[in-house]
């Protein structure tokens, strides 16, 4: 039986910031669609799409190309406390997602772009746009438990 996972690709249109809009989506045991968000990836100035292995430390780009592992939920706070972050600009959820061939950049992860109204975008990392958002990924995370992340930006 095939198992559930998550893809991430980007479009060709961008946020005001300058980051591509990229899509998440998540698919289940069956191969259905059970959701797909916007979200960002690295800062708007640093929109450079490269594989994983063949990237800048510190660039400020985009994940990388490549198959990631999904790992499990860390709460800053304790599971399901939404007040408390794990600093500024991942807010209270951190998703680690972990590739083998990326040795060269630091840890990757699904997080809210917590501080998206003065500093937009992430380090790296995939950025959820909101709360209610991140409240549904973590919701179908725990529904369907993908641990298989595609990053596809067609290189």
């Amino acid at each position: 039986m095939a198992s559930a996972y998550m893809t991430l690709t980007h479009t060709q249109d961008r946020f005001e910031d300058g980051c591509f809009k990229c899509l998440l989506k998540m698919f289940d045991e069956h191969e259905a669609l059970v959701g797909v968000w916007t979200v960002c990836t690295g800062q708007g100035w640093a929109q450079v799409f490269r594989r994983a292995g063949h990237n800048i430390p510190g660039s400020m780009e985009p994940l990388p190309q490549g198959q990631y592992v999904i790992h499990d939920i860390l709460w800053a706070g304790g599971k399901d406390n939404w007040q408390v972050s794990h600093g500024t600009g991942l807010g209270p959820v951190f998703v680690p997602v972990i590739c083998a061939a990326e040795k060269r950049r630091g840890e990757f992860g699904i997080h809210m772009d917590y501080n998206r109204s003065r500093a937009p975008g992430t380090a790296g990392c995939i950025g959820i746009l909101t709360e209610k958002d991140m409240r549904e990924i973590v919701r179908l995370l725990r529904e369907h438990d993908p641990r298989d992340l595609h990053v596809r930006w067609g290189l």
